[in-house]
């Protein structure tokens, strides 16, 4: 259970010690991170995603790593604070709700009370989109997003050199682009 404590100084997280998934554990008196420039966001998190890169990072040696560290890559909370060169009006403190895909190779990761992003990958979630909307559930369905979009992505436009540009087919000349995976499973499928 994340707190709403925004006054304390110290947090919850998963961190893992080193290399072996047998050495992650929960701590609960890590450092709450501070701002990293003048484009960092402080994110309040409210719900991560758990990717088969985060135990891999845990249990695999690659890529190498510097540990101990909190580990994750997807996440969603609400922007706790933000830095000098941060938009504050699409970025508000303690009401804007972000989604990102984290940093993996950074020394910290979301899967901890707060978590700090650069803001340039940091995605707001239009307030409209939110009206009549539970913020915890729609931050559970935000945070399942990120990673299996982004290896979705790679797959059909970087490795398949798919393109956006429709094609005319057909008598009625009906704009067609489309493409049939099968065997499609979980988030990316």
């Amino acid at each position: 259970k994340i707190s709403k404590d925004t006054k304390k100084e110290k947090m919850k997280a998963w961190q893992v010690e080193k290399l072996g998934f047998d050495n992650l554990h929960l701590i609960e008196d890590a450092p709450i991170p501070e701002l990293e420039d003048e484009n960092s966001i402080r994110v309040r998190m409210l719900t991560v995603g758990l990717n088969p890169v985060d135990w891999k990072i845990c249990d695999w040696d690659f890529p190498p790593l510097s540990y101990p560290r909190i580990i994750g890559a997807d996440g969603a909370g609400i922007v706790d604070k933000i830095g000098s060169a941060v938009d504050s009006t699409k970025f508000v403190e303690g009401k804007t709700l972000v989604f990102f895909f984290g940093n993996m190779l950074a020394k910290s990761g979301p899967f901890a009370e707060y978590y700090v992003h650069d803001c340039r990958y940091l995605t707001a979630v239009p307030e409209e989109f939110l009206k009549d909307k539970n913020v915890n559930e729609v931050a559970n369905q935000l945070a399942s997003i990120p990673c299996p979009a982004l290896t979705a992505y790679q797959c059909l436009f970087n490795k398949l050199k798919l393109t956006f540009e429709p094609q005319l087919t057909g008598l009625n000349k009906k704009i067609v682009n489309s493409i049939l995976v099968t065997c499609g499973a979980g988030g990316v499928g």
